[in-house]
């Protein structure tokens, strides 16, 4: 890299700033690249949202363009008209909204660099056919995991080179697994209530579970979203005081902690902060096998994994977990110490800055090969 390469103007964009896991991990990213010197501007293509307080108090300057969703063109216009004013060096962008009409908007403002985050490999049609027709206008791709970025580059025809992997980060506190859990045992999840993160099939398991071991154990959902209704209809009057539906929360350390097992049992994930919020708080993790939660949960050493939509063996590996509290102590210690180490927010804002230094580097040195004072590769007339 060239000593000579210093930190610049960086606009990142996302669709809304509400409570999703990418949207947290745009604010741990903005304030940890701020801090390290890089003048940080973040936009909302839709409004503030609840989030845009933590930036506020960093003091990191927030834009919201007041759009809609993903076909509300007037977008292009707005964002065209903020990079200009901003000029900025690099857009990076979150989510698949944000990166298409991003990446279109900077080549109309003339940002030099376009860099597209990916947070789960969509394999909707018209997401894929999207991102092919205007790849490229991408400088690079960021993805939140190793399994997304290989996924993402096959769905969308990248060479190996253009995608890279950033993993999530968290803040771990200073305790240790607890050995002994609270009774009656409660499962935990937590997340939206959406069709990806697939609530019902859990809620099914649960029923599974043998008289004696699910008479003695509480089932708690965390979250919103358009499956609370339903989740709460489908469960029977017998079951009611056993499966608890608290909606959101802002802080779920509470549950956490009171909590035996957490389970996700997501259809797709890109790299699950509850996996992470569990695993920091020495919390045991059953999950799904599904493209960044096998990275977190790399083996059974760490936690349980399943395939999704499989009922019968979530069941089964709820049955193991809530049967068997050292080994349910053994991997939460090892998924433990396996975060502390890998998965830090530090460490995680360390590789988007030196991302973003090389790509900064390796326009100047383009640069640098042109003509020196036109800035333009010489050419010769025959």
């Amino acid at each position: 890299m060239s000593a000579t390469v210093q930190r610049a103007p960086l606009v990142i964009c996302i669709n809304e700033l509400d409570r999703g896991g990418a949207e947290k991990a745009l604010v741990n990213i903005s304030i940890g690249l701020r801090d390290l010197g890089w003048p940080v501007t973040v936009v909302s293509l839709r409004d503030r949202g609840p989030l845009a307080a933590s930036l506020e108090e960093a003091e990191i300057p927030i834009h919201a363009l007041g759009c809609g969703g993903m076909t509300d063109i007037r977008v292009l216009g707005r964002l065209t008209g903020l990079l200009r004013t901003v000029k900025p060096q690099i857009l990076l962008t979150f989510l698949h909204q944000a990166g298409f009409w991003g990446r279109l908007a900077a080549r109309r403002a003339g940002i030099p660099i376009t860099v597209c985050g990916v947070r789960v490999a969509d394999r909707r049609s018209w997401v894929r056919w999207s991102d092919r027709l205007t790849s490229g206008r991408v400088t690079h791709y960021i993805a939140v995991s190793r399994n997304v970025a290989q996924t993402h580059a096959q769905l969308c025809g990248l060479l190996p080179e253009q995608i890279s992997s950033i993993p999530n980060g968290i803040d771990c506190p200073e305790q240790q697994p607890k050995p002994d859990r609270p009774r009656p045992a409660k499962v935990l999840f937590l997340g939206r209530l959406t069709a990806q993160k697939d609530p019902a099939n859990l809620l099914r398991a649960w029923q599974d579970l043998p008289e004696e071991i699910r008479s003695a154990t509480e089932l708690h959902f965390v979250g919103d979203g358009d499956l609370s209704e339903a989740i709460r209809s489908a469960v029977p009057n017998a079951l009611r005081s056993q499966v608890l539906l608290h909606g959101h929360q802002a802080d779920a350390v509470p549950y956490l902690s009171e909590a035996t097992i957490l389970v996700l049992p997501s259809r797709w994930e890109g790299m699950p902060n509850a996996v992470l919020e569990a695993m920091a708080t020495g919390l045991p993790v059953i999950a799904t096998q599904v493209d960044g939660t096998e990275e977190l949960i790399p083996d059974d050493r760490f936690g349980w994994l399943v395939p999704p939509r499989d009922t019968a063996q979530l069941t089964a590996a709820m049955v193991e977990a809530l049967s068997s509290p050292e080994d349910r102590y053994s991997r939460a210690a090892a998924a433990l110490k396996r975060v502390r180490s890998e998965f830090t927010w530090e460490r995680a804002v360390q590789q988007y800055d030196q991302r973003l230094l090389q790509l900064l580097a390796s326009r100047q040195d383009t640069k640098s090969s042109q003509h020196p004072e036109t800035g333009r590769r010489e050419h010769h007339s025959d």
